[in-house]
């Protein structure tokens, strides 16, 4: 595990984490930790918390979220 541990690997690529503030499957917490962890490294990461959402409405096209996620997916692919 230790070799795959994202904290412990030095990423070159661009990351972007997105995590609904009302998930209560993996608290928020753990992508502001993770983001500010590897800021401090030099990375380039960044974070978008999105208020009122959970865990799955990142994932449902449908939810209020989807936007937010859908405008940086797109950022992402240059569009």
């Amino acid at each position: 595990y230790t070799e795959a541990d994202p904290l412990r690997l030095k990423i070159a690529a661009a990351q972007w984490l997105i995590h609904g503030s009302k998930d209560d499957t993996v608290p928020a917490f753990f992508s502001r930790k993770y983001t500010e962890d590897k800021k401090g490294r030099g990375e380039d990461v960044h974070y978008l918390e999105i208020s009122t959402v959970g865990h799955y409405e990142l994932i449902d096209p449908h939810s209020a979220a989807w936007p937010k996620v859908e405008g940086t997916a797109l950022h992402l692919l240059g569009k």
